[in-house]
């Protein structure tokens, strides 16, 4: 799952110049203006044509940028991409692999503001039907969402309970066969809710950092169909 990180940042004016000064450091190790395009829209900015033999420098210079975006209350996450470089022929029509190698690198950055959210009595969360017994046993616990891991430059949560107070199926693609869905009941627990970083826009979808006690959830499969005339 992709999802786009387009929430405002508070303070643009603070976060471009950072901004600069990140690319100000990289065109002093390439020796020219890189080729960047900056999104203002949804504060992305990516960086291409940076030849592979600058990529260690370059990704120090990312590096200590997160530390620098962290400490001014900005959250920033970077990956970088290697591809061979192209060229069209003549004709238009024809290609040829140069032999050169590319980094694009790209970046995302959003303010470290977690908006609380009041949930519903009622809230839902899918795992997997293998987590069955150990949930049953121990309730829901913190954890990684693997599904945004290394897909995108999504912004990472620590670990976290993800859930929704809509529709399961108008969320994501949720089946049945595979997937358990466990109905949280929040008036038995004192977990602070917060809206989900990744979702901007997405009604209903809610995080939180505390597990959760196994008698304030059940397991309701049967709820499925209930939830499926909710559309």
């Amino acid at each position: 799952m992709i999802t786009t990180i387009n929430e405002y940042i508070n303070n643009k004016r603070n976060a471009k110049y950072y901004v600069k000064n990140l690319l100000t450091e990289i065109a002093y190790i390439i020796g020219k203006k890189p080729d960047f395009v900056w999104e203002d829209y949804n504060d992305k900015l990516s960086i291409r044509n940076i030849e592979v033999k600058y990529s260690t420098k370059i990704d120090k210079i990312f590096k200590k940028y997160e530390n620098i975006f962290i400490k001014n209350g900005i959250w920033m996450k970077w990956k970088n991409s290697t591809s061979e470089d192209v060229k069209i022929g003549d004709d238009l029509t024809s290609f040829h692999r140069t032999g050169r190698l590319l980094s694009t690198y790209y970046m995302s950055i959003k303010d470290i503001y977690l908006k609380r959210i009041k949930p519903t009595k009622y809230v839902y969360h899918t795992t997997k039907k293998e987590n069955k017994e150990e949930i049953l046993k121990n309730g829901l616990i913190p954890s990684l969402n693997k599904n945004f891991l290394d897909s995108d430059i999504n912004l990472s949560h620590p670990e976290a309970i993800f859930a929704t107070m809509s529709n399961i199926e108008s969320v994501w693609q949720f089946d049945p066969k595979k997937k358990d869905i466990w109905e949280i009941d929040t008036t038995k627990i004192d977990n602070k809710w917060y809206q989900d970083l990744n979702m901007p826009g997405r009604e209903g979808l809610i995080v939180t950092y505390e597990t959760i006690s196994p008698d304030s959830i059940e397991l309701r499969n049967d709820h499925y169909f209930f939830l499926q005339t909710q559309k």
